[in-house]
């Protein structure tokens, strides 16, 4: 539990001074569901899920991946996978760590997600 207080700081450092105030906040409501709170991780991800919604946001190609993270923080493997799927779609940046990012190992032996590193050409397996 030590480490998750320690991450939980730094993030809420990071809220404080980030311009980008939704990837602060994501981290947070990650490690809030991955600890029991799944509040913050839900209202987090309705705040995202209204941003998404709203016309056309091409934009924020991140924000996919933001509610990918979150639903991993929930253990909601299939949306998750659904979200990721979108970011690779958008080409997303952020997509470039999946094979490395933490929050996704739970997903690497998933064929949908093997299959997504291999769109993005990172190594599988």
């Amino acid at each position: 539990m030590e480490q998750w207080d320690q991450a939980t700081s730094a993030w809420l450092a990071c809220v404080r001074v980030t311009p980008n105030f939704f990837a602060a906040r994501v981290r947070l409501a990650y490690i809030a569901a991955r600890t029991g709170d799944t509040t913050e991780a839900k209202e987090v991800l309705r705040a995202l899920e209204a941003r998404v919604n709203k016309a056309n946001h091409s934009g924020d190609q991140e924000f996919a991946e933001y509610l990918a993270r979150v639903h991993m923080g929930l253990g909601n493997r299939a949306q998750a996978l659904t979200w990721l799927e979108r970011a690779v779609d958008a080409r997303s940046g952020t997509t470039l760590y999946l094979a490395v990012d933490r929050a996704y190992i739970p997903l690497h032996e998933e064929p949908r997600f093997q299959a997504l590193l291999k769109r993005i050409g990172l190594p599988t397996g």
